[in-house]
């Protein structure tokens, strides 16, 4: 794949969580059926990464797609103020917000799933364990979070402070 010019840091967003989201409707959804035996879409919450916010292009076209596709209920679950939030907010501050803001919206009432993106996977994972509500995640998807560890700091690839830092990331 060719990147050029034209195409936005945005565009290639979409493009990836198009193909990835494709192959997770292709392959992991049908998977889950109700009492029937029928397929069912849950509603589904999204968190967003570090530095971003529901409001962003490519969060709403996110949004819009995985609703279009799986023809259920989606939303963005903002915290704070938006992208300031996600760096001054402790992420317990942050999982107890998102908690209730669940709480508050009768489509995570019943089951439902979740999408945690970046720095969102570890608020996902707060409401999994944490949160005392009604609903019932059903279903978690984690993408580019740091669950599983972190590698390198996010755009930062070039220079001698990025250099130090993505060396001791890799070494901790």
């Amino acid at each position: 794949m060719c990147i050029r010019d034209r195409s936005t840091w945005g565009e290639l967003k979409i493009q990836i969580m198009q193909i990835f989201w494709l192959l997770a409707v292709a392959f992991v959804f049908p998977v889950f059926c109700d009492e029937a035996g029928a397929t069912r879409n849950y509603p589904i919450a999204v968190f967003h990464g570090i530095s971003d916010e529901c409001s962003s292009d490519w969060i709403l076209d996110f949004v819009h797609y995985l609703s279009s596709e799986l023809n259920t209920y989606v939303r963005c679950i903002e915290i704070g103020k938006g992208a300031i939030s996600t760096w001054l907010m402790t992420i317990e501050e942050q999982g107890k917000e998102a908690c209730e803001k669940l709480k508050m919206d009768s489509h995570y009432n019943g089951d439902f799933s979740i999408v945690g993106l970046s720095q969102g996977t570890i608020i996902s994972r707060y409401v999994l364990q944490k949160c005392d509500m009604k609903g019932t995640p059903r279903r978690f998807i984690s993408v580019g979070g740091p669950i599983m560890g972190v590698s390198a700091l996010p755009h930062c690839e070039k220079g001698p402070f990025c250099s130090v830092v993505n060396l001791s990331l890799i070494h901790i």
